[in-house]
């Protein structure tokens, strides 16, 4: 039995049973009938903070070993909330998502900066090929340019949108996507997704767990007579230690609406999606096409480069554009999308001939002087392509 693409199940445990490959039909069934989705209530999400730490290089120092690479601190630590969808509710976003991305797909296959947009999409390597672009081919591909430019004074600006998934604004995110799917109004099916998505309703894991005690639903060592798999209830320490405890589901979806309505919060209603779901990376780029599309003519106009990676934006042009550019994307994130660039987060790096060799160094975005003596061939003979 060949598999619909979107139909990919989880084990993490949530409210009700985990579905597994013997639930395929009834649920294709389902998903697949809008007006199903239509009717359908999404249960609320479950948040988790994921803390990440960052190591970053310390420039200030000197070369710490025989090796030339320099110190590493400790960077501020990057917290992400990140919410999961029921079992049932991860696949209808998953179809979904299958749905707008070819739409997305098809609306933009001809517009010009159709490969400037690289984040959660399939590009082909070259025309024909069945090998799609990853991150290090992004990657080339911007050195290549600077690289082909290497008798001009560039500049690369490096951008970053201020808590991108949490401020989408609703209206704009509503109007593009109804736009992709070129229709006056969100379909029925199609606007109970987006109700989900937008009347953002969650619980928090950590509540949920303790409100049973520390508890979590585990199957039963033996199936009964039947050949039904059993569950009951185990005590468990931590909820690290639920993947190794074999910890299924937290609660049957009845047990949770009788019990733990009141552990529910709503999140802000006018702005903000969940980061995490299946269809947030379709729904981020939907919602940035008047800004690609603006930035790009701009960009292109004088003869520069334009690539955008979620929330991260890379812009390489001659350095006497350089201002204009910093205010553009400043002046259009917000007019057009309704959202900021991160000040922390914008970096600068001008790429010049330096005593007769091509080179980069990053400097500083508003005093506008040099800060580093980061200094490096732009495409130095050691490099390979598996290096990029």
């Amino acid at each position: 039995m060949e598999l619909q693409t979107w139909f990919k199940t989880k084990k993490y445990p949530h409210i009700g049973l985990p579905i597994t490959i013997k639930d395929y039909n009834w649920v294709k069934e389902y998903v697949e009938n809008s007006e199903k989705v239509r009717k359908h209530s999404f249960l609320p999400l479950i948040h988790k903070s994921i803390v990440k730490r960052k190591f970053r290089t310390d420039l200030s120092a000197p070369v710490q070993n025989p090796s030339g690479k320099r110190k590493r601190v400790l960077g501020k630590p990057k917290v992400r909330d990140i919410y999961f969808a029921s079992h049932i509710d991860s696949l209808i976003l998953s179809k979904y998502n299958e749905i707008l991305a070819s739409a997305y797909e098809k609306y933009i296959e001809n517009l010009n900066f159709n490969e400037s947009v690289v984040a959660y999409r399939k590009i082909p390597i070259s025309k024909g090929s069945e090998k799609n672009k990853c991150n290090i081919d992004f990657a080339k591909t911007t050195f290549e340019f600077i690289q082909k430019n290497n008798t001009k004074k560039l500049t690369a600006i490096v951008a970053d949108v201020t808590s991108f998934f949490d401020n989408l604004n609703h209206k704009i995110l509503k109007k593009q996507w109804t736009r992709v799917l070129n229709e006056t109004t969100l379909p029925k099916d199609h606007y109970n997704v987006f109700k989900a998505l937008t009347n953002i309703k969650y619980i928090e894991g950590d509540q949920l767990f303790e409100s049973y005690g520390n508890t979590m639903m585990v199957k039963k060592g033996i199936p009964n007579s039947s050949h039904k798999t059993e569950f009951v209830r185990k005590q468990i320490k931590n909820s690290k230690f639920f993947k190794e405890k074999g910890a299924s589901h937290y609660c049957e979806k009845k047990e949770f609406l009788k019990n733990n309505l009141n552990l529910v919060i709503s999140k802000n209603n006018t702005e903000g999606i969940p980061q995490g779901s299946p269809i947030s990376a379709t729904l981020a780029n939907i919602y940035m096409l008047d800004f690609d599309q603006e930035i790009f003519d701009k960009v292109y106009s004088i003869g520069g480069f334009y690539q955008r990676y979620s929330d991260d934006l890379i812009i390489v042009c001659e350095q006497e554009h350089e201002n204009e550019i910093i205010q553009l994307i400043r002046d259009k994130i917000d007019t057009l999308v309704d959202l900021k660039i991160e000040p922390s987060k914008t970096k600068v790096f001008r790429f010049e001939e330096i005593k007769g060799r091509f080179t980069g160094f990053e400097i500083d975005e508003k005093p506008r002087h040099q800060i580093s003596i980061r200094l490096w061939n732009i495409w130095d003979s050691r490099l390979t392509d598996k290096e990029f």
